[in-house]
């Protein structure tokens, strides 16, 4: 026993100075160049560490394993240029970690963050693309409270960018933006409980895709994308759910999963627009969803089991012959309401089915 207590006074005195303050390790690289690689590997104790980059063909990398507290930060100017940080405080979920990257003047930008087993976890990636080539972020976190946020500006139209952030735990927030991008991609998974993420891709981004899924209690999403033949799909599991999708341009669809109770689904497609679909599926009781589209040529869907649910669809443009708006409701169980609107015109279609 005595042996035990000695080992560990040793180990508290190498990270903890004689009058009890943890002992701060720091590590910086700065480069300037091309096709340079820059590794930062830091074990126990508080650490910082910082990289900076200009140039192109460059990778960066910062691994900070078993340590009281983690700071990291990795800035790149310059195309093809690649970082990854990886965080994994010493005590599960009992220190804290932050993590940035921010590469400049890019193309074919990547970057990572993967952030394990920490307290509270911060994770910011912003990508800035002048022109052309696209850009890859990518957040893995696994704390008590996570935060994580993806900035992709362009310049000049881009392509294929792609955003992905990972999740799990409780006291979950994401958000990811996107700018101007052509087949732009924005993911966001959460498992958990007290979830909220925000995907924003605007404006003229064409051909993007954006994905949210949550699985626990209390969540919250928001998808708002600008462009043409864009996709938007959001998936909640648990209870407490809320979900709100809105689209700006023509051929999108949007698509709204909910299990659980007290769901709520808003899915809105602006005025002036053509050819756009819409799907609100709801199981579970006293839920509300609502469709409203603008313009002609648009389809809106909305399914409800349970009772006690409520079904709004609002479209509010002309359909033309060859070119209709279609509404419809599907409603199983006792105590549902359901309502269509529809603006006018020749062709329309418009069906409301309870059982």
């Amino acid at each position: 026993m005595k042996k035990t207590l000695a080992a560990a006074a040793i180990a508290l005195a190498f990270a903890y100075g004689s009058n009890g303050t943890a002992l701060a390790n720091e590590a910086d690289v700065l480069q300037n160049g091309s096709h340079n690689s820059a590794t930062i590997e830091q074990t126990g104790g508080v650490v910082t560490a910082g990289i900076d980059t200009t140039g192109v063909g460059n990778s960066a990398s910062i691994k900070q394993i078993d340590s009281i507290s983690t700071e990291a930060q990795i800035v790149q100017n310059g195309n093809n240029n690649s970082a990854e940080i990886t965080q994994k405080p010493a005590g599960a979920f009992t220190d804290d970690a932050y993590a940035s990257i921010t590469q400049e003047n890019s193309q074919n930008a990547r970057a990572v963050i993967q952030q394990l087993g920490a307290n509270s976890s911060d994770a910011t990636i912003s990508q800035t693309s002048v022109a052309g080539a696209g850009a890859d972020a990518t957040i893995v976190q696994s704390a008590q409270a996570s935060t994580a946020n993806i900035e992709q500006l362009n310049l000049n139209t881009d392509f294929r960018t792609t955003a992905t952030i990972n999740q799990s735990g409780s006291q979950n927030f994401a958000d990811i933006y996107q700018e101007d991008s052509f087949v732009a991609t924005a993911v966001i998974n959460q498992s958990g409980a007290n979830h909220d993420a925000t995907i924003l891709m605007f404006p003229f981004s064409d051909f993007a895709m954006a994905t949210v899924v949550q699985a626990g209690n209390n969540h919250s999403a928001t998808v708002s994308i600008q462009g043409e033949h864009n996709t938007a799909s959001v998936n909640q599991m648990g209870e407490s759910n809320l979900a709100t999708v809105t689209m700006q341009g023509t051929f999108g669809y949007s698509n709204v999963l909910q299990t659980g109770e007290s769901n709520r689904a808003t899915i809105g497609q602006a005025p002036g627009t053509t050819g756009n679909a819409a799907t609100v599926v709801q199981s579970g009781a006293d839920q509300d969803a609502s469709i409203t589209q603008g313009g002609m040529w648009n389809t809106a869907t909305i399914n409800q089991s349970g009772s006690a649910n409520n079904a709004i669809i609002a479209q509010v443009g002309t359909g033309i012959i060859g070119s209709p708006n279609t509404a419809t409701v599907l409603q199983s169980g006792n105590a549902n309401r359901a309502f269509i609107t529809q603006g006018g015109g020749a062709g329309n279609s418009a069906t409301i089915t309870q059982n």
